[in-house]
């Protein structure tokens, strides 16, 4: 490899580097991206399209305020801090699967109730409108608390 596509290497893998280590802010000041790089911040754009392309980091540009939003970022060397990151979030993903968990529980027998009560009026209607003695089958309220 000749000086220049090293140099390309080196600040792709800069570039990744100071995305993966931007924490709960994850955004990146042009500015910033620039000084890390050594480059004019003009180039800074072409610089972050060529990090996202080479699948370093996948992140939105915004020339408005001048920064770089990060969505995910690839860590140049993976150690405990890393780890103790990707710990914190699959923490915070499990509660919120908790929470969904229960919403779906309590949803779901909320609507067998409600089958139950519109078995219980329709066994009542039936009943009392001369169908004495009619009972759904075992195999239809099984079916109610499938669905």
């Amino acid at each position: 490899l000749d000086g220049a596509a090293l140099n390309r290497k080196m600040r792709l893998l800069t570039l990744a580097s100071i995305a993966a280590s931007t924490g709960q802010t994850r955004s990146l000041p042009y500015s910033a991206i620039a000084r890390a790089l050594q480059i004019p911040a003009a180039d800074v754009e072409m610089w972050v399209i060529d990090v996202i392309r080479a699948g370093l980091v996948e992140g939105k540009l915004s020339q408005q305020t001048q920064t770089f939003l990060i969505h995910r970022s690839t860590y140049r060397v993976f150690a405990e801090n890393q780890w103790r990151e990707v710990a914190s979030r699959l923490d915070m993903w499990r509660s919120s699967l908790v929470g969904v968990l229960a919403v779906v529980r309590q949803e779901k027998e909320a609507f067998i109730a409600q089958k139950e009560q519109e078995l219980r009026e329709l066994d009542s209607k039936m009943n009392g409108g001369g169908m004495a003695g009619y009972r759904p089958g075992r195999q239809q309220r099984n079916a109610v608390e499938a669905e």
